[in-house]
């Protein structure tokens, strides 16, 4: 054991060495040798570069992303949600999707030479906001990639590349080490255990006409219809004005006012550790996203306003079995194995029973809105819950519990604040993304029956 730390250890130095060298030009005050190991191993200014020059328009240059990234950082020190002495790494990671078109840029957040953040800008102009995501998760990846290179799962000319599965969640996309100027992956694998992935197995995120044929009853209104397709018209029109103004204004971002409000609830300043620490100090994770998601709501509901005695007279494992019952997902069965692995993975809540068990247990009830996000809730400070739907048929549900808009020139985008009790390895803090009308049709209001 000595010796493989020994190793790993060595391996952190001298790449980090060869990684400063190869790039010179890069000054960032971030020295930590784990993160340059792991910098060198998923990204390079010759791969960024290279994707500017193969003459797609709809590539966003990742130099314009990161001015908007500074932005959202200063933005978020002034919130209070990032210390002050946070900053951003000089070059993101490139996210792509299975067949090799860029996606996102990462752009890690550090303090005292550690990672505590990811700010998730767009790489392509089919966005019209800047930012997709800003995540409080932490995971770095050094320890993982060292781990496979040195179980020989990853070979000495060979590099992980991140590829989106459903976001945060990811695989490793593996291509030759001499090929980083045009990407192609030889095969995926699990970024942890390096098992092997196939690529029908990786999700991406459902839009609206492949939502529409997974789920036709949602959509057999007229003038729902009509709606959303009205508005993710003039998302898409919104999106070409947007990127025309900042690729014209590239190197000059900051000389934008930066406009922007905010809704943030009491769960999002101060409850949310004291609501899921309070079944018997367990996170309030009740296996699969549906139960947890509207476990989460009537747990908020108990600590801060009112249950019926029938929800908050139970025991944490009696909690999860209602809410299964209710919500139809799955089997009945997942007392002892929701403590053990922390989530059901074989389980399915379906969108029309959203709501069952916050109607039954309480005096509230979950209302669709299917072309937008769950504002009324968080402005009567109760939180919501958000669908995303991948096309692959899969489902994953998140609590809501803020929203803001933030804006640049004369544009302006809403961003809610996810808490994913199951996908994330943050608990407290939640993940920012960017409405997107196309991804985030499906949403629930809690409110008063």
């Amino acid at each position: 054991m000595k010796k493989r730390i020994f190793l790993k250890l060595t391996i952190f130095y001298v790449l980090g060495l060869i990684f400063f060298s190869c790039n010179g030009a890069v000054n960032n005050d971030v020295t930590n040798e784990k993160l340059n190991y792991e910098m060198s191993k998923l990204s390079s200014l010759t791969e960024l570069d290279a994707l500017i020059t193969k003459g797609d328009d709809n590539i966003v240059d990742w130099q314009l992303s990161r001015e908007f990234a500074e932005l959202w950082l200063q933005e978020s020190i002034d919130a209070g949600e990032y210390p002050e002495k946070s900053s951003l790494w000089e070059i993101p990671v490139a996210i792509y999707d299975s067949n090799e078109n860029i996606k996102y840029y990462e752009f890690r957040v550090s303090l005292d030479n550690k990672v505590i953040a990811y700010i998730v800008g767009a790489a392509t102009k089919d966005f019209n906001s800047p930012i997709v995501y800003q995540s409080f998760c932490n995971d770095e990846y050094a320890d993982n990639i060292a781990d496979l290179y040195y179980s020989g799962k990853l070979n000495e000319n060979e590099l992980p590349r991140i590829v989106d599965n459903g976001y945060p969640n990811i695989v490793f996309g593996v291509i030759k080490e001499d090929n980083v100027e045009n990407i192609n992956f030889e095969y995926f694998m699990n970024p942890k255990s390096g098992d092997y992935v196939l690529a029908e197995e990786i999700d991406t995120i459902a839009n609206y006409e492949e939502l529409k044929k997974l789920f036709p009853e949602l959509f057999d209104k007229e003038l729902e219809r009509e709606k959303i397709e009205e508005l993710i018209a003039n998302y898409k029109k919104e999106g070409e004005k947007f990127w025309e103004l900042a690729v014209a204004n590239k190197g000059h971002i900051c000389d934008f006012a930066v406009r922007g409000s905010s809704k943030r609830t009491e769960l999002d300043k101060e409850y949310v550790k004291k609501v899921t620490d309070r079944n018997g100090k367990q996170i309030a994770n009740y296996g699969a996203c549906g139960p947890t998601a509207e476990g989460f709501v009537l747990d908020y509901l108990q600590y801060n306003f009112s249950v019926k005695s029938t929800w908050s007279s139970k025991s944490y494992y009696e909690k999860a079995s209602a809410l299964y019952k209710s919500l139809e997902t799955g089997d009945n069965w997942i007392a002892d194995i929701v403590d053990l692995v922390g989530q059901d993975g074989g389980s399915v809540t379906l969108p029309h029973n959203i709501g069952n068990a916050v109607s039954e247990y309480s005096d509230y009830k979950a209302s669709l809105s299917v072309y937008n996000y769950p504002k009324t809730a968080i402005e009567n400070n109760l939180p919501g819950i958000s669908l995303r739907t991948f096309g692959s048929g899969g489902m994953h549900y998140r609590s809501v519990i803020a929203y803001k808009n933030n804006g640049w020139g004369p544009f302006s985008w809403p961003s809610f604040k996810i808490l994913d009790l199951v996908d994330c390895t943050d608990k407290e803090k939640g993940t920012w993304e960017s409405y997107i009308p196309v991804h985030h049709l499906m949403n629930w209001n809690i409110e008063k029956k």
